[in-house]
């Protein structure tokens, strides 16, 4: 089973030729397109509202290191009666976007996640939300 590192659902380990990531040609031959990535993780239950109260209270620093790393239009919704956790983000820079998890920031975003999300440990002894990406399997503009 894949998996990827997240900033919470933020930062997928996924190459920008992976069946994960999607562009449309539209989107190749325009220099501010946008990848679009998709990816599930879990939440503990009984979490549901720490959850979003904690990202109704997102850090701005931790938004602006999203912003500086190319994520845009990002969404997590929630299947309730399974607590699944399903991210949407566009990124204009996979390589940058990579970089999200050496950031302080974001270390720090794992961390005070960890305990209400399943997480998995990080090649550098840390932990991380642990996340799934999704293949496209459709698309309209």
């Amino acid at each position: 089973k894949a998996t990827v590192s997240v900033l919470n659902c933020l930062q997928p380990r996924v190459a920008d030729t992976s069946p994960y990531t999607r562009r449309t040609s539209s989107m190749a031959s325009d220099p501010r397109s946008h990848t679009r990535v998709a990816f599930v993780m879990q939440l503990h239950e009984g979490h549901e509202e720490e959850y979003k109260e904690r990202h109704d209270e997102i850090w701005p620093e931790l938004k602006a290191t999203l912003s500086a790393h190319g994520a845009t239009n990002y969404s997590i919704f929630l299947h309730e009666a399974t607590r699944m956790l399903f991210a949407y983000v566009e990124v204009t820079d996979m390589d940058k976007f990579a970089a999200i998890k050496d950031t302080l920031v974001c270390q720090k975003w794992w961390k005070y996640m960890d305990d209400i999300m399943e997480g998995e440990g990080t090649p550098e002894g840390g932990r991380q939300p642990k996340a799934t990406p999704l293949r496209e399997m459709f698309h309209m503009d």
